[in-house]
């Protein structure tokens, strides 16, 4: 009777790369869903959207070398919204370099919110895909970016946990 039993199988063998992207992009998406920061502002119902908001205003932004960092960075099916952001809404004149200013703007009008909750809402964005990553790929990744903006939304993006006085008293970023 033993003998017609199969092996149990290890966690994750017979998935497909497509199936693991689908389970990774979905993570994602209810990472932000479950968001306080986001619920407040009311953007959870259709979180697709506030990425896609995210990822194009990141990419009217951003130099050609760092749009492959963050792709690479990015979980999943994800990174393809870049790819429907530039056929949708253009492209600028390739920055020199990226200014959160500029960003934050972009994003702001693209959700119809203000600057300090288009912050809000990237940084719990970076923050929800930054805990998908391995602490060395994501810090790999900062070392190449070669932005002190970028890198500063990115490395410190968990509004969850840090009030506005405690960034501020933050000390600045080893380099």
């Amino acid at each position: 009777m033993a003998e017609n039993m199969e092996p149990p199988q290890e966690a994750g063998v017979g998935i497909t790369e497509s199936e693991l992207d689908e389970l990774e992009t979905q993570a994602l998406f209810d990472a932000l869903r479950g968001s306080g920061q986001l619920q407040s502002l009311g953007l959870t119902d259709n979180v697709e959207e506030t990425v896609q908001a995210i990822l194009c205003a990141l990419r009217r932004n951003l130099r050609l070398d760092q749009v492959d960092i963050i792709r690479g960075l990015l979980p999943g099916n994800v990174d393809l919204i870049f790819a429907t952001c530039e056929r949708a809404h253009g492209r600028r004149l390739v920055p020199k370099e990226f200014q959160r200013d500029l960003f934050l703007d972009d994003l702001a009008e693209h959700l119809r919110i203000s600057g300090d909750q288009a912050l809000t809402v990237a940084q719990t964005f970076f923050q929800a895909m930054r805990s998908q990553l391995a602490e060395g790929d994501f810090n790999d990744a900062c070392l190449f970016l070669k932005s002190e903006d970028l890198m500063d939304l990115l490395r410190y993006s968990n509004p969850l946990t840090e009030s506005a006085h405690e960034i501020e008293r933050r000390p600045a970023p080893l380099s």
